[in-house]
């Protein structure tokens, strides 16, 4: 079936003919190693619910993506940074997922120090 969900957190994008709406999703060998590592050994998941995670974080993906990107240009600026999508992440209201998101910024920017200092 087609069907569509909206949010109160941002309207949909519209999908017209010149800004039709992305069809992207991840691959499902990574969704699923993903979904494997939060899941008990035990646990198994159908061929469609691996099918609708892939869509889904897909869908994420593009809802960030646009909403960041309307950051980006309020502050007039036309590349979008960390900065962005954690204010897009706060603005969607998945506020679980800022502190994470923060910690996985700190050790990625040390992670790229330490990369600069080695030789290569």
């Amino acid at each position: 079936g087609n069907m569509e969900t909206t949010t109160d957190a941002a309207p949909a994008p519209r999908a017209t003919p010149e800004n039709k709406m992305p069809d992207f999703e991840p691959p499902q060998a990574c969704v699923q190693r993903i979904i494997k590592g939060v899941l008990p050994d035990n646990c198994q998941i159908t061929k469609e619910s691996k099918a609708a995670f892939s869509k889904a974080a897909g869908i994420f993906i593009i809802y960030l993506t646009t909403c960041a990107n309307d950051f980006c240009k309020e502050n007039k600026r036309s590349t979008i940074s960390s900065q962005d999508v954690l204010a897009a992440i706060k603005e969607l209201e998945f506020h679980e997922l800022v502190g994470p998101l923060e910690e996985f910024l700190v050790h990625y920017r040390k992670e790229l120090e330490t990369k600069k200092g080695e030789p290569g």
